[in-house]
């Protein structure tokens, strides 16, 4: 009795496996239905595959997108710096020319004060007191 239930359990099942499996897997199959314990065994590993596989994938596409985000950051960063060096290379000639304005005033300027001082000097030279 029991072994009746338990064939027409796996009947429609086995039925189908029959049918729709290559000649190759029957004997895989075969032992599957035998050692349920393999069974599991064998699915749980190919869970675990396809869990990993995943994992890896979307690890993957993270590392990836992160990769993409840097580069474009840096792109970016670049050209920042490009346009800077840019601007400080087209101000360079009118500061330098500025500096060189200024240094000719103040050059200007100290031979003024030292002419200035001269004459003081040959004023105070000349008075009778001193």
């Amino acid at each position: 009795m029991g072994s009746q239930r338990s064939a027409a359990r796996r009947d429609p099942v086995s039925a189908w496996m029959t049918e729709n499996t290559p000649e190759a897997l029957q004997p895989a199959l075969r032992q599957f239905e035998q050692a349920p314990l393999l069974c599991i065994l064998a699915i749980t590993g190919t869970t675990l595959i396809v869990i990993d596989w995943y994992h890896n994938r979307k690890c993957h596409n993270i590392i990836h997108e992160a990769h993409q985000r840097v580069t474009q950051d840096v792109q970016d960063t670049l050209k920042e710096v490009h346009q800077t060096l840019s601007g400080m290379e087209a101000t360079w000639a009118a500061d330098l020319k500025h500096k060189e304005e200024f240094i000719r005033q103040l050059h200007q300027q100290n031979v003024e004060q030292t002419r200035s001082i001269d004459r003081l000097t040959a004023a105070l030279r000349s008075c009778p007191g001193a």
